[in-house]
Parts: C-alpha cells; sequence; structure tokens
C-alpha cells in the first residue's frame, strides 16, 4: 500500500470511527492511571471542545518525573497556541 503518512492515517481512522469519543495516542505515548476521566470530564461540560492532555516530563540527564497537570490552551485559526486563564471560580490544575 501507499505510505501517506501518520496524520493521513489517524484522520481515516477518525472518519471511520463510530465512537461518542475519539482518543488518539501516539506509539510513543505512556498513560498514567486517571488520564482520561479529566479530559472526559471537559467534553461533558462542553460537546464542542478538543481536548488534549499536557505531557508531563522525564528529565534527560537524571530521569526526573515532572507533573504538567491539565491546563487552558486556545487556538486561533492560523493554529497559533497560547495560554489562556482560567474563568473565575475555575477548578486550578489538576
Amino acid at each position: 500500500g501507499e505510505r501517506r503518512g501518520i496524520m493521513l492515517a489517524r484522520m481515516e481512522g477518525i472518519w471511520r470511527a463510530s465512537g461518542e469519543v475519539i482518543v488518539c495516542l501516539d506509539s510513543h505515548v505512556e498513560a498514567t492511571p486517571g488520564w482520561l476521566e479529566p479530559l472526559l470530564a471537559r467534553i461533558r461540560e462542553d460537546r464542542t471542545r478538543l481536548v488534549v492532555p499536557s505531557i508531563d516530563g522525564i528529565g534527560t540527564e537524571e530521569f526526573e518525573y515532572t507533573v504538567f497537570g491539565l491546563g487552558l490552551v486556545s487556538f486561533k485559526w492560523t493554529l497559533a497556541q497560547s495560554a489562556r486563564e482560567r474563568p473565575e471560580g475555575g477548578e486550578g490544575n489538576s
């Protein structure tokens, strides 16, 4: 078959999916316990949302694990990304 790239392969899968929520993970991602529930909660609040987890880090020298948690990010039509403040009364990073 023709090699068409990861994004087109992912989109083909999404176009053919029948679930209520679609989750895409890259092969190098290791999901930790409890990673999905906060994302589903954000979708439940507003089904028009596209949610993306923050990716925790592992240091290159000492291999220390750093948790980044959830945050709010907005995208412009140019796909420029910028951090957003939570609305008044919104929960902090979890």
